[in-house]
């Protein structure tokens, strides 16, 4: 019997930040004006904001002074969650958001963006020696993307990555490391990128908390796949409604997939996409991710941000073709 695993993503238009009785956002920051956010130094200032948010194009390396400092580490939860919007204009040459155990200097330990070498959006562990990227598996192009991270501490530390996804069991990617990096309390956090080589990043909406639930990571969703054994259809659902699903990507480790049969939202999406759509599902501009020969993905989504906010599924199904082969 072969098994297909399910992975939705859910938009992160509205995202609720707030803390709970064993729960608190340490900072956060909209970067709509100078001296603005909470957590951070008031009278320090990014320098580089524009269009509410922080922008290297203006002025790059800026530095901002946590206020207290943050020791992540010893976070009464047990990890760290770090969210925000992240745009860069390039791959492969870095661009992001970096955390620092001095003031606007000292040691840098975790670095989230578009790490330097990467064509897909994901983390830099660092450490020395170096710990390697975590890649979220999603590529970086021209489109504003919700990233979320979180570092789980013990022992040995586990670094896990979300891009558009807010289904808090399934992350884009994770690893645990050899020991841990992060020793000492963050005392700054700096957006910057490689400007010489004409990468140029916008971060916003920056939330640092210590719980899923306040970066708008969900544990379950109501949504439901079913496969027709006799036909090969595959439909998606939820008794319950889901709004802003804005991607999946469907797994079978046995190879059972046949793309022939596929019948996905991109075609069935924005009139005024490349190629247009029909409208017929959502008013998105979806792609598909999947690679033309694979037998054991199909994966999609939308990097729309006009309007952005996905589809709904409900309690009719919604058919992706007849894709599954025994």
């Amino acid at each position: 019997m072969s098994r297909i695993l399910v992975v939705l993503s859910l938009s992160c238009v509205a995202v609720s930040i707030g803390s709970t009785a064993h729960a608190f956002v340490h900072a956060s920051e909209d970067f709509e004006a100078e001296g603005g956010g909470t957590g951070f130094l008031a009278e320090d200032t990014w320098g580089n904001l524009a269009n509410g948010a922080s922008d290297t194009s203006v002025a790059n390396f800026a530095f901002r002074e946590l206020s207290p400092a943050l020791n992540p580490a010893a976070f009464s939860t047990g990890s760290v969650y770090i969210a925000f919007d992240f745009y860069s204009s390039q791959a492969n040459e870095w661009g992001g958001l970096a955390f620092f155990e001095g003031v606007e200097s000292g040691e840098e330990t975790f670095f989230i963006g578009n790490p330097a070498g990467a064509t897909e959006y994901g983390l830099d562990l660092k450490g020395d020696p170096g710990q390697g990227l975590l890649s979220s598996g999603v590529p970086i192009d021209d489109q504003v993307h919700r990233i979320i991270a979180q570092i789980e501490f013990g022992a040995n530390d586990t670094y896990r990555v979300w891009v558009d996804n807010l289904n808090q069991a399934i992350p884009n990617n994770q690893t645990t490391i050899n020991g841990f990096v992060i020793d000492a309390a963050w005392q700054s956090v700096r957006v910057a990128s490689n400007v010489d080589q004409g990468t140029t990043v916008t971060v916003d909406n920056l939330v640092i908390a210590d719980s899923p639930t306040d970066v708008g990571l969900q544990a379950s969703f109501d949504a439901t796949l079913t496969v027709n054994r006799a036909t090969g259809e595959v439909s998606l659902s939820s008794s319950g409604g889901v709004s802003n699903v804005v991607g999946y990507s469907l797994r079978s480790s046995a190879g059972s997939f046949n793309q022939v049969g596929w019948n996905p939202i991109d075609g069935r999406d924005a009139t005024d996409a490349t190629p247009p759509g029909d409208g017929s599902v959502d008013n998105d501009d979806w792609q598909v991710l999947t690679a033309v020969d694979s037998v054991t993905d199909l994966s999609e989504f939308t990097f729309d941000i006009t309007p952005g906010d996905g589809l709904s599924l409900s309690a009719s199904p919604l058919s992706l073709g007849t894709p599954w082969v025994r």
